[in-house]
């Protein structure tokens, strides 16, 4: 790895974050909906939605995508 890549805990991205605030708003019995357009990969048997503030300076690049399984 070079010095240039930046771990997950040096930068989250807004997706992850809006994600996780709105999943941990839920109340039991809610019927949450998601919609998310774009672009995915299949990384280490894991989907994961690539949000457009994802970097390939993260290291692995995949810590700045959403999982989706």
């Amino acid at each position: 790895m070079d010095d240039s890549a930046v771990h997950l805990d040096d930068q989250t991205n807004f997706i992850n974050e809006q994600v996780s605030r709105f999943l941990r708003e839920a109340k039991r019995d809610d019927t949450l909906w998601i919609l998310l357009s774009g672009h995915g990969q299949h990384y280490e048997g894991t989907d994961h939605l690539i949000p457009e503030d994802a970097s390939f300076h993260v290291h692995p690049f995949a810590s700045s995508c959403v999982p989706i399984d």
